[in-house]
């Protein structure tokens, strides 16, 4: 039976450093380092999926200056447990916590060329995507993101589930997703650069004219974010 609570020992994070690698594939120099996770650990949120003794799933969340909201880091579960919905309860152990000690809401940001998440955020989660940030980490080096610009979709999270009722939007526009990212670690380095940026222009000319993403829809025909007017 997995187990979900906070991160509360060292060996905790260390735990949480090897996580990283597994989830991401990550290198050492952009794996969180322990002491960093632990030093923020007496004001953020720093949960973990346990399967008897192994760490299995991560979710690391910090304040933000406004002693409103938390800006939600990074998380993620490792291969041999994917699949099984732990990211989705570890995300909302994490929020029922924040929402408990009166915080409002989460921000994160995401690349929706990975329909996995885009599924758990917009329609599971309720989180509404509305700014595009270029390269926002610039190069990752990680086998996740394989050299592909690190462009990003920053989202908000209401955690008073009256604030998410989304029936006021109106105007819908949906926008094939033509690769996602799997598809595009298959292809030559300079074409996926090429499809990435060109997807990611193409959320932000939505936005530009009024549009935020609130949902992700698998059709016959593919695989779309879908846009609303507020």
């Amino acid at each position: 039976m997995t187990e979900y609570r906070r991160l509360d020992s060292v060996e905790d994070f260390k735990k949480a450093e090897q996580a990283q690698k597994q989830v991401w594939s990550m290198s050492d120099i952009d794996v969180l380092p322990s002491h960093f996770m632990i030093a923020m650990a007496q004001h953020g949120e720093q949960w973990g999926a346990f399967d008897g003794d192994e760490l299995v799933g991560i979710a690391l969340s910090f304040p933000l200056s406004d002693g409103k909201g938390f800006v939600f880091h990074m998380g993620g579960v490792i291969p041999s447990h994917r699949n099984l919905g732990l990211g989705f309860k570890l995300f909302k152990y994490m929020m029922t916590s924040l929402e408990q000690r009166g915080f409002k809401y989460v921000n994160f940001t995401y690349d929706p060329l990975d329909p996995v998440n885009a599924n758990l955020y917009h329609n599971k989660l309720n989180a509404t995507g509305y700014k595009v940030i270029f390269n926002y980490y610039g190069e990752l080096c990680s086998g996740h993101h394989s050299k592909l610009p690190s462009h990003r979709l920053l989202c908000k999270i209401e955690l008073d589930e009256t604030v998410q009722n989304k029936s006021t939007l109106s105007g819908t526009k949906k926008l094939k997703i033509i690769s996602t990212l799997e598809e595009l670690k298959t292809l030559p380095i300079n074409d996926a650069i090429k499809i990435s940026n060109e997807y990611f222009k193409n959320i932000d000319l939505c936005m530009q004219e009024g549009y935020v993403v609130t949902a992700f829809d698998k059709m016959p025909d593919g695989l779309y974010l879908v846009f609303h007017r507020p």
